[in-house]
């Protein structure tokens, strides 16, 4: 994914977080060039921002968010989806979840899965008590891990890119 894509498609998702709403699908732009229609209520929100040749992006938040990608980068088992941001199913995306998990364990999860997966482990760095680290493959994938222990549990941050 591009870095000027992600920060666009982190744009919008604050713009969803600042839209109040009902339940019903609400177009709060559109034009020849595409739309961003939003749904949901209160912390349960979906955007779909789409292009008129109908690629685009699902930015979602809480329990209705949808989950994409492969393997290595799904949400570690029994966590709450915070947001997601899903730049097309080919392309790229991120995960922000919470869990009562040990940050160990967490990290230990996501390594095993990128490992099976053929990825090589990349940079790492530690923060006070934050962890992050990155692997990537041959042919241009990769997979960004943080791990933000809080109060007895952690925040992670998932952004996964496909092969270019």
């Amino acid at each position: 994914m591009k870095p000027l894509a992600l920060s666009a498609i982190a744009l919008a998702a604050l713009t969803l977080a600042a839209c109040g709403g009902g339940s019903e699908d609400k177009t709060v732009y559109s034009s020849e060039e595409g739309s961003v229609t939003t749904s949901g209520e209160g912390e349960d929100q979906t955007m779909v921002i789409e292009n008129a040749d109908g690629t685009g992006a699902v930015i979602g938040a809480g329990a209705g968010a949808t989950v994409t990608g492969p393997d290595y980068a799904r949400p570690y088992p029994g966590s709450r989806i915070v947001s997601t941001i899903n730049a097309g199913a080919d392309q790229g995306g991120m995960t922000v979840f919470e869990s009562d998990a040990n940050p160990d364990t967490i990290i230990a999860y996501y390594r095993e899965r990128a490992e099976d997966a053929g990825l090589s482990s990349g940079a790492s760095m530690t923060m006070g008590e934050t962890r992050q680290f990155a692997f990537e493959g041959e042919n241009g994938e990769g997979l960004t891990v943080i791990v933000t222990p809080q109060d007895g549990r952690s925040t992670v941050n998932v952004a996964w890119e496909s092969a270019s």
